[in-house]
């Protein structure tokens, strides 16, 4: 796993300010305060879905959160920006978005592997004031291992694997308000 800060991208910088207030504006944000970060992070979530095999968590459908409501705030512009800056990044690749998410305060993302889609992940994330965290589990050690996030823009990318000794177990915590916006890098171009 490979995380970066990206410093000083004014584009980067506007839209975060832009989609923080879209998203205050348009919806009651509701609290995750019957769940502790153990519920999102913690070793017992992570045996949880070990045993159960989780792929994905349903997080924004238990918190009444609507796909839609993410995507409405990113404008065409974002689109083609985030794709030229992944395109910048990542050449001879198909880039697809494949997540764009909004956590507030005490919010997460269960353990989950993402492995029915295996490619290398790459996720920008915004976090306020660098609160937040992903975290994964390594293989190797069996440990572990708590990735705290850079105040401001973010980038992680990672491979997905669908084969059972090589899954990459990952979840997500925020004390603050963090953006996230995911895309698959799929290396088939010439």
């Amino acid at each position: 796993m490979i995380h970066e800060t990206i410093k000083d991208d004014e584009y980067l910088n506007e839209s975060a300010k832009r989609w923080l207030k879209y998203w205050d504006s348009n919806f009651d944000v509701i609290s995750s305060t019957e769940y502790s970060e153990d519920y999102f992070t913690g070793l017992d979530s992570l045996h949880e879905a070990m045993s159960v095999g989780r792929v994905n968590d349903p997080i924004r459908e238990r918190q009444g959160f609507k796909k839609e409501t993410f995507f409405n705030a990113l404008t065409l512009k974002d689109e083609l920006y985030t794709y030229k800056f992944m395109s910048n990044r990542f050449p001879n690749c198909s880039i697809e978005r494949s997540g764009f998410y909004y956590y507030p305060p005490g919010e997460g993302m269960r353990w989950h592997t993402n492995a029915d889609t295996p490619y290398l992940r790459c996720y920008l994330n915004y976090s306020q004031n660098g609160d937040s965290y992903f975290k994964y589990y390594d293989q190797e050690s069996k440990k572990t291992v708590v990735d705290m996030d850079f105040p401001g823009w973010n980038i992680r990318h990672f491979h997905i694997n669908k084969e059972k000794d090589n899954l990459f177990w990952h979840s997500v915590y925020s004390r603050t308000h963090r953006i996230s916006v995911g895309f698959r890098i799929i290396n088939n171009l010439k």
